[in-house]
């Protein structure tokens, strides 16, 4: 994957709601392979890539409601 999807803010706001079972669908179908592709360029290999790509799906999970989307605080990625 050569290029960054979109983030849509729509669906960030909607993942404060850990029940809203579709954004976080939609969130992992569009980041994972994103997370996935840096972590495997950074020279880990795929089963270690995932690893740290689930990490980091968690850690977003863990602390997305703490998220404050304001610009001068920079961006969601």
């Amino acid at each position: 994957m050569n290029e960054s999807p979109e983030t849509r803010l729509s669906l960030i706001a909607r993942l404060h709601e850990a029940s809203d079972g579709d954004a976080w669908s939609e969130f992992v179908r569009t980041y994972e392979p994103l997370i996935l592709s840096i972590a495997q360029r950074r020279g880990l290999q795929h089963a270690d890539a995932a690893e740290v790509t689930q990490e980091v799906l968690k850690r977003v999970a863990d602390s997305i409601e703490k998220w404050d989307p304001d610009p001068r605080k920079g961006a969601f990625r």
